[in-house]
């Protein structure tokens, strides 16, 4: 799976990608943290929906976001925070806020003072579907041009 964590600034995940339940891992570097205008988002789940949840936010919004797969997704957009789900219900929620496989190490990390990067480095050492690189943003700017 991965974790994805915001902290109400930024907005963080890791990047490893897994098949078959976390047994096989196909990379290191998945980027699952972007940018779409002044949004940043970050996903969680079956990489083809992921794929296709990042299409949406860089294309037409007109039509609403669904799939069936497993999927969880937080946005970062004009100071508020964001969950979308894989039936594409969005809800507001507060931060500090995480999502996949390593969200109570996030949490309990960003809840003792940890910032969103931070929180997902933590993840990585307790989570074994967590790991690889980590990238962060904040919206509207990015951080060193890494998401």
């Amino acid at each position: 799976m991965t974790t994805i964590a915001t902290d109400g600034a930024t907005l963080a995940g890791d990047g490893l990608l897994c098949m078959g339940e976390g047994k096989v891992r196909i990379s290191l570097n998945y980027t699952k943290v972007h940018r779409a205008g002044e949004s940043v988002f970050g996903f969680a789940g079956d990489p083809s929906a992921c794929e296709r949840f990042r299409a949406w936010m860089n294309g037409n919004r007109d039509e609403a976001f669904r799939t069936s797969a497993n999927f969880a997704a937080i946005i970062l957009e004009n100071g508020a925070v964001f969950v979308v789900e894989g039936d594409g219900y969005f809800s507001a929620v507060e931060a500090p806020f995480a999502i996949g496989s390593g969200a109570s190490f996030a949490m309990g990390a960003m809840a003792a003072g940890a910032d969103a990067e931070t929180a997902v480095k933590i993840a990585s050492r307790f989570d074994t579907i967590t790991g690889g690189s980590i990238v962060a943003a904040t919206a509207n700017k990015s951080d060193a041009g890494r998401a």
